[in-house]
């Protein structure tokens, strides 16, 4: 079931997590490799290599049961594993690993894993049960490295044990509560036989982005990209249907001043050749000469149109900087970031030492020293915690994160009433804190005043579905004594906190981006070859009544009045100025205009045949339902696009659900393929009737 991508990705989050951005390791990777590196050492003594994607391995040991020492974690486990048809020695032996490995995160977090793919869930849930004490008594809240592991392991199970991906999924949210995948995947298993834990899940995801700052900043993202998309494919299309509609009016001048020497029917391609041939110069430039080419020639609505599409070209600078800001407000190593690991995971050296850093490129940067002086606390280091936060205190001391954060450290130093007026005040500041509300709370406990227990069974009875968790989580592994870093809560960026400072973190260092040389060049060319557009056609092209060029009246070829014969082109009126009989030439000129509706018709289904509406648009009479048609297209496209871009960002979470939205676009297309060609051999057949 498990191939060797399960210790692919293990490697690959370590590897990552440690040199993109240098940011911080993952909480528990060290002592996740160390176990590694006992279990394969293990392993080898044994005369075993290690194969992560089997448990064979330990079924290749039965020969030695005898020498396998069981005052180890794997030499225990091996032994249990051996022990088949005797469950309750399976279970002694099963119980001492644990036993073994009761304070190391890493060897149980591998004990584990061994148990799913040996289908011994209820061994699992005893690792994963206490992994989550570990957690909790470390004062964290999330540990992603071992949520996402679960993920890729229930996906793994979707395929063979629902059951068992269930369970994966289960965990893995609450190891990472603010991650919506586990949810997703949930539901999607439960779909369709039980609908209502199907929506329950659903509406659990949903609940994970309204309530999480990543979570909504991702989603963000993603829609500006699908936005982003959807205008970049308009502009295409744009381009390539006002082209075809009138680049054989726009390169008439040059057939006449490179080709005149040249049979008429090969001026025109030959024009669109070296026009095309701009393509080297790259898209913006080549939008840019195509635009002044057409516009003169372009009906009113199509002007308005094509006048849009420039300036959304002219805004391209723009779009850099908006997916910059977006990168740069929510990077592993930005201040947003590490205060959220800080707070919702346990002490970490390299943490701290990013905290430090963040400190001291940025003094000023209130929520850096709170990061810090929340990881002083977390390590137990009093004296330097107050020195941050008298920091903090002094640069906004009127924050309502600042006020929580010395609230907590005046609870965890013993000063109960100054600790209840921080709580009170960061109230005051954000009423919807909910970690203020519990605190406040422990505090009238702390007191043993018959309040407290009112109030805590007041706000236990409300909806706040995370407190209850946390006071269930507490009552389920500590019973009456929880330990001092789990009776308050820890402070927490809310997506409102986040966005009220996304000015801060994101567009302010990103601005020296938006303002320089390269840009504001591109914006001046730009808005000056707009102003040359609009005041050229204002000024010039709209009041100058005297036409130029014509469409011949058979073929429909674009004539001058250097080149046409009255209202024919020359090479119509070549084919017509020997025929003396009336019928004849009647004939002739019906054969003329039906092969140029042919053409036309055969030029507009093969657009269509791409983008639906193209047909419409490359009409006489151009009605704006099609552009809008049009953009609809081109949205769904992108929509489509972004989603396979997510589904290679997130394979383990989006693999499958891609299918569906991926074989629906293929469908269309290629229903919309057979309609155009039966539009086209219906034409010709008709025809040759």
């Amino acid at each position: 079931m498990f191939n060797k991508c399960f210790i692919t990705t293990s490697l690959f989050v370590l590897l990552v997590a440690n040199i993109l951005f240098a940011a911080p390791g993952p909480y528990w990777a060290t002592e996740l490799e160390q176990a590694l590196y006992t279990r394969d050492a293990f392993l080898q003594t044994e005369g075993i290599s290690p194969d992560y994607s089997s448990s064979n391995k330990w079924v290749r040991i039965s020969t030695r049961e005898s020498n396998l020492n069981s005052s180890s974690i794997w030499g225990s486990f091996s032994r249990g594993i051996l022990q088949k048809n005797n469950s309750s020695k399976r279970d002694e032996y099963f119980s001492k690993a644990l036993s073994l490995s009761e304070n190391d995160p890493g060897a149980l977090w591998l004990l584990c894993a061994e148990f799913l793919k040996l289908d011994y869930l209820t061994w699992a849930e005893r690792c994963l049960e206490k992994l989550q004490k570990l957690k909790i008594s470390e004062g964290a809240i999330s540990v992603p490295l071992i949520s996402k592991q679960l993920l890729f392991m229930g996906r793994e199970f979707e395929s063979s044990d629902n059951k068992s991906a269930l369970f994966c999924y289960n965990w893995a949210a609450d190891f990472d509560p603010y991650q919506p995948w586990s949810h997703f995947r949930s539901a999607g298993i439960y779909f369709p036989r039980n609908i209502n834990n199907s929506i329950s899940s659903f509406f659990s995801a949903i609940g994970v982005l309204f309530n999480s700052w990543k979570a909504q900043h991702s989603f963000l993202f993603n829609l500006y990209l699908w936005f982003r998309s959807t205008l970049l494919i308009f502009l295409f299309s744009t381009l390539l249907i006002l082209s075809i509609k009138h680049v054989t009016k726009a390169v008439h001048p040059l057939n006449e001043r490179l080709f005149s020497t040249i049979p008429l029917p090969y001026r025109t391609p030959l024009s669109i050749i070296v026009l095309l041939s701009l393509t080297s110069l790259g898209f913006i430039a080549f939008f840019w000469i195509i635009a002044l080419f057409i516009f003169r020639f372009l009906k009113r609505n199509e002007k308005i149109i094509l006048f849009a599409s420039c300036t959304i070209l002219a805004l391209s600078p723009l779009d850099n900087w908006i997916q910059l800001v977006f990168l740069k407000s929510a990077l592993p190593h930005n201040t947003p970031a590490v205060f959220s690991r800080i707070s919702s995971e346990g002490y970490c050296d390299q943490l701290h030492t990013k905290a430090t850093k963040l400190v001291n490129q940025n003094p000023d940067d209130y929520l850096a020293h709170l990061a810090l002086s929340v990881s002083n606390m977390k390590a137990g280091k009093m004296n330097k915690a107050s020195y941050s936060l008298d920091i903090a205190e002094r640069i906004k001391g009127d924050d309502p994160i600042t006020l929580l954060t010395r609230g907590n450290f005046h609870y965890l130093n013993g000063r109960i009433d100054l600790a209840e007026t921080y709580f009170s005040q960061s109230l005051e500041m954000s009423p919807g804190i909910q970690e203020a509300h519990f605190n406040k709370v422990q505090c009238h406990l702390k007191r043993e005043t018959i309040s407290g227990t009112e109030l805590l069974n007041e706000l236990s009875k409300g909806n706040s579905k995370k407190i209850n968790t946390f006071i269930e989580t507490n009552d389920r592994h500590f019973g009456g004594n929880w330990p001092e870093i789990r009776k308050i809560m820890q402070p927490q960026i809310t997506p409102f906190y986040f966005w009220s400072n996304f000015y801060k973190y994101g567009i302010s260092p990103s601005f020296s981006a938006l303002l320089s040389y390269h840009n504001i060049l591109i914006f001046t060319l730009s808005f000056l070859l707009l102003a040359l557009l609009f005041f050229t056609n204002w000024f010039h092209w709209s009041t100058n009544k005297v036409k130029d060029t014509f469409c011949c009246n058979l073929c429909g070829r674009i004539t001058c009045r250097k080149c046409r014969k009255g209202t024919m082109c020359k090479s119509c009126f070549k084919k017509l100025k020997h025929i003396k009989n009336v019928s004849s030439i009647a004939y002739i000129k019906n054969s003329i205009i039906k092969k140029r509706k042919i053409k036309d018709i055969i030029v507009a289904n093969s657009v269509a045949a791409i983008l639906p509406g193209a047909d419409k648009a490359l009409a006489s009479k151009t009605q704006n339902f099609s552009w809008l048609r049009i953009l609809l297209s081109c949205s769904v496209i992108a929509a489509i696009y972004t989603f396979l871009t997510l589904s290679l960002k997130y394979p383990y979470n989006l693999q499958n659900v891609v299918y569906l939205p991926v074989f629906l676009l293929c469908f269309y297309i290629i229903y919309n393929i057979i309609k155009r060609i039966k539009v086209i051999l219906n034409t010709l057949f008709s025809e040759k009737a």
